[in-house]
């Protein structure tokens, strides 16, 4: 049973260190990749479909390459599940942000109907615009703010301000109809009246994500990097520590080697410790059977009576052992733990473990020790 004990503990070991080792080579098994000319680096948590492993990408941050003419003009692409395909233009992960724009160059339509929910994206900040439409012919004159020119042509104008004033303005003024009030990211915190002007033309689309948090790996200099991609769990690698990628790796090497070698060392010593307090408590549970098999041997030992009567005590937590004893017993060769019983042989005042001293003194008179016989005239 101990040794059964023993192999499934080595088993679980490994296979956990095994997995645990192919992860942190997993996770140094991701470099960079790029779509197209872009300058930009295309890493964790983000993962490019048909380029890297699926391990190399955090769920929900999957990105992928449109079919332009060539794979030089081709652009990177994120799929918002509510909102359909954006082209990224910048990735910071050091403030965990991705700047976006449409592919039709109509950022303004698509914010009217932007959905975030079921992504990790959200919006840094927020500012709510009113998307008006007014005539041309009511205008009169092209207003120099807020005019959205994919969405207008020579018979209508549509505005999106973000001043209520100058939106109620137009609506007083000009005949213009509200169209609706819709929430718009901004990459900085701004009131509505506060007289900055926000040109929606410009195509710019900028969002934030919060989880996996890299951001205090990216601040170390390193990278993150998925531990376990079946939970999700994320490490930090490559940190400032000038070492070379041969010397990483040589220490993977390194580790693989030397962890299971001190594991298979522990598990032949605990393997022999158990073995060991096994057969002493055997021999105490099956004195009567050994005594059947071996009569001449149990009849050279002392008396149950005998053993019974000599002092026993419970270690506290300091382990503590009176008398000439260190912490370990000489018999199972095993360390004193706290409220383990121990047997003290009364001539010598040598103390074991009671569960392994007794079935020695029921084969023999001496102490396992010094070879003294606790009852000489016995």
């Amino acid at each position: 049973m101990c040794e059964l004990r023993v192999n499934t503990f080595l088993l679980l070991f490994f296979f956990f260190f095994f997995f645990i080792l192919t992860s942190l080579i997993a996770a140094q098994n991701c470099p960079p990749v790029t779509c197209g000319s872009k300058s930009f680096n295309i890493r964790f948590p983000f993962l490019l479909q048909g380029n890297q492993n699926q391990d190399c990408g955090y769920h929900g941050f999957h990105l992928s390459c449109s079919s332009g003419s060539s794979s030089f003009l081709s652009e990177t692409v994120l799929k918002l599940p509510n909102s359909g395909d954006f082209f990224v233009r910048d990735i910071s992960y050091a403030k965990q942000r991705i700047n976006l724009s449409d592919p039709r160059n109509c950022l303004a339509k698509r914010l009217m109907r932007l959905n975030l929910s079921d992504s990790p994206y959200s919006a840094a900040y927020v500012l709510n615009f009113m998307f008006l439409n007014c005539s041309s012919r009511n205008l009169g004159f092209r207003p120099n703010f807020g005019v959205i020119d994919c969405l207008s042509d020579g018979k209508n104008t549509v505005l999106a301000i973000s001043s209520t004033f100058w939106a109620s303005y137009m609506i007083s003024s000009y005949s213009c109809m509200l169209i609706e009030t819709v929430p718009v990211p901004v990459s900085w915190p701004m009131k509505e009246d506060d007289g900055y002007i926000v040109d929606l033309n410009d195509n710019k689309l900028q969002l934030s994500w919060g989880t996996p948090d890299c951001r205090d790996c990216e601040e170390d200099g390193g990278t993150c990097g998925l531990l376990n991609y079946t939970r999700q769990e994320i490490g930090c690698f490559n940190k400032k520590t000038g070492d070379s990628s041969g010397r990483k790796i040589a220490r993977i090497v390194s580790l693989s080697i030397t962890v299971p070698a001190l594991m298979c060392s522990f598990g032949i010593a605990f393997s022999r410790c158990c073995r060991n307090r096994e057969g002493s408590e055997g021999n105490g549970s099956n004195s009567s059977e050994q005594t059947a098999l071996q009569p001449t041997v149990s009849m050279v030992g002392l008396s149950e009576e005998t053993i019974q009567s000599f002092k026993k005590m419970e270690l506290g937590q300091s382990r503590r052992v009176t008398g000439p004893n260190d912490i370990v017993c000489p018999i199972c060769l095993s360390e004193y733990l706290p409220k383990e019983i121990l047997r003290c042989i009364p001539e010598c005042n040598h103390c074991f473990h009671a569960e392994c001293i007794d079935p020695w003194l029921r084969m023999n008179r001496k102490c396992p020790l010094c070879r003294n016989s606790p009852c000489p005239n016995a």
